[in-house]
């Protein structure tokens, strides 16, 4: 009998592979305690890109959704579990973060500005939706809230597993009482692209 040929790799195996590789490079990078001698606006900045792209590679590669909910004074990550929205434990790259008391988040979708509450308040888990709090304690045995709480908190930014974006944002990190030659931003597109705004890109999203 001849020998069978080798067996070469498929498309969808090198995709899985270069999806991997992206994943791991981004947790590199999130997990640096800062990036160059940067400034804190442009760390965070590129730290929560860094999460998105990441979030956004892990949604296509498992074929479930993320979502990013953002607050005046930090973040929090979803992810979509049994047709509710769930948060991540404390110890996941994707917990809850807080900025530097002196840094602000200002948030447009789809060119409209976002009224932001306090991480503090937005971070809340919804009514009904499995999460854990910054002590790890499970909270699902409260009493469900209404459904409007829920709207409340769910994500605003959702990261699809076609890798799209919806809807676009803009964010922008600002150091409190200062220009946005202090600042810091990044674009998220709907064909699932995020750029980074450095201050001189800024001036084209005066008011985000």
């Amino acid at each position: 009998m001849r020998p069978s040929p080798p067996r070469g790799f498929t498309l969808v195996e090198i995709l899985v592979v270069l999806l991997v590789i992206g994943i791991l490079t981004a947790i590199a990078v999130v997990s640096l305690s800062a990036i160059g001698q940067a400034p804190r606006s442009e760390q965070a900045a590129r730290r929560l890109a860094s999460l998105i792209e990441l979030a956004s590679q892990q949604a296509v590669l498992t074929g479930n959704r993320y979502g990013l909910r953002v607050s005046r004074d930090g973040y929090v990550f979803y992810q979509r579990h049994d047709g509710a929205w769930e948060r991540f434990p404390p110890r996941s790259v994707y917990r809850a973060r807080r900025l530097p008391h002196d840094l602000r988040l200002r948030l447009r979708l789809l060119g409209t500005r976002v009224d932001l509450a306090r991480l503090r308040h937005a971070a809340r888990p919804p009514g009904g939706i499995r999460a854990l709090d910054h002590n790890g304690r499970d909270h699902s045995h409260r009493r469900k809230r209404p459904s409007v709480q829920a709207a409340r908190h769910s994500p605003q930014i959702v990261l699809l597993d076609t890798r799209a974006i919806l809807p676009g944002f803009t964010i922008v990190i600002r150091v409190r009482g200062r220009s946005l030659k202090h600042a810091y931003g990044l674009e998220g597109k709907p064909n699932g692209r995020v750029e980074l705004l450095p201050p001189h890109l800024l001036a084209q999203h005066q008011g985000a």
